[in-house]
């Protein structure tokens, strides 16, 4: 199974699970709804640029099901609409399609849900997956669910096939809520291989080898990254990572920059200075200021107090003017030594860094979507539990 964003494509399938008797028979609207009204409707929406938001569950390449985020007339909130095409209920895939799409939605605005008095099955799909009872009268109840601040994401390489499966699995039961993929030019996976992470969120990073480490684009880069778009578009995902290179100025990176340009782009900020010791480009707030007004930023925190430790300042106000300045809502996260400008990547509980005052500044200027925590950390077994172990800790700070 897969979920994904709705696009104009699949419009006519919603029509077609919408009207089913099954699904008539619980809406506030009983009437079969013409093509025609649906298809304006839908087209509406559904736009680039409405707040509204509608996934699909795909299933053997079709999709089964729709669950709809419909903003509120007054704002605050969105009204969440889910149906299946009947010859697939009661195969399990209720649960696990909502959980996804929430997930995939990822946004901090509570979710409300109507259930008619005597949609049993609806009753329970809500009550089992964290909402709770907001509004309860003759005809209907009122669920409502609140979204948590942060989204717990794991980091993998294209050449960690072996794991792949474990990840889904932890995805599956809601221990992580997406993939951080890093491309890696030297050993990537097949597309076999890569079926593993079918219907899990994947996230892509491009390399920080083979040129881009200075980012410095001639063809070998371009091949590169060409490999770059194309697993974005197999996983559909939202966002590239890309670090801004070495050695730059904020003109000469615009240039380099310029020949990867892709609207999917988040720069990462860098530390004072890499793991062999050179000066970084990406540190300065001033030039990170410049580049968010195209790009967002994924901003890393350990980098974030590497690059204080370089000018000379306290890692936790570095953060807090970035987080003022950049508004980033995707992270990277791991330990290190606040007092070096050298990049580390520790676990988080290692080093000197105050992860719990970093913490409560996201918590403190967390909007409209999830802060996306992408753990950075050492895998030190031939699983993943030093990654979950890291979770957990962040989760308890």
């Amino acid at each position: 199974m897969n979920i994904r964003p709705a696009t104009f494509a699949d419009a006519r399938r919603v029509h077609e699970i919408r009207n089913a008797p099954s699904s008539r028979e619980w809406s506030n609207n009983k009437n079969e709804i013409a093509w025609d009204d649906h298809e304006r409707w839908f087209r509406r929406q559904y736009a680039p640029d409405s707040p509204h938001r509608c996934y699909v569950l795909d299933v053997a390449d079709r999709v089964v099901g729709y669950c709809r985020f419909d903003a509120t007339k007054e704002g605050g909130g969105f009204l969440l609409s889910i149906a299946l095409d009947p010859d697939e209920c009661g195969k399990g895939y209720g649960t696990r399609f909502l959980v996804g799409a929430i997930r995939a939605f990822a946004s901090r605005q509570p979710l409300l849900a109507e259930v008619l008095t005597g949609n049993e099955v609806s009753h329970k799909l809500f009550r089992k997956t964290g909402f709770r009872v907001a509004l309860v009268d003759e005809r209907r109840v009122l669920y409502r669910f609140d979204p948590p601040i942060f989204a717990y994401g794991l980091k993998l390489w294209t050449s960690n096939a072996e794991r792949f499966a474990d990840a889904a699995r932890l995805y599956e039961a809601g221990m992580v809520d997406f993939i951080e993929l890093y491309l890696n030019p030297a050993s990537s996976s097949g597309s076999e291989e890569l079926r593993a992470l079918d219907g899990v969120p994947v996230e892509i990073h491009a390399p920080n080898t083979h040129g881009f480490h200075e980012l410095v684009i001639g063809r070998e880069q371009l091949a590169i990254w060409s490999d770059v778009l194309a697993l974005a578009d197999r996983f559909r995902s939202r966002r590239i990572v890309l670090h801004p290179g070495r050695d730059h100025t904020l003109s000469s990176f615009q240039q380099e920059f310029a020949k990867l340009e892709d609207p999917r782009v988040l720069i990462e900020n860098m530390p004072g200075r890499d793991t062999f010791g050179k000066e970084m480009f990406g540190k300065q707030l001033s030039d990170l200021e410049r580049v968010r007004e195209t790009h967002e930023i994924c901003f890393d925190l350990e980098k974030a107090a590497k690059a204080a430790a370089f000018l000379g300042c306290d890692h936790r106000e570095y953060v807090a003017d970035a987080l003022e300045l950049l508004s980033p809502r995707y992270f990277h996260i791991s330990g290190g030594d606040a007092s070096s400008p050298i990049d580390q990547h520790l676990n988080v509980w290692e080093g000197s860094i105050d992860f719990p005052a970093l913490k409560r500044l996201i918590e403190a200027q967390s909007g409209d979507e999830a802060s996306r925590m992408v753990f950075e950390v050492p895998k030190t077994s031939g699983d993943l539990s030093n990654d979950l172990k890291n979770m957990d800790y962040f989760r308890s700070l």
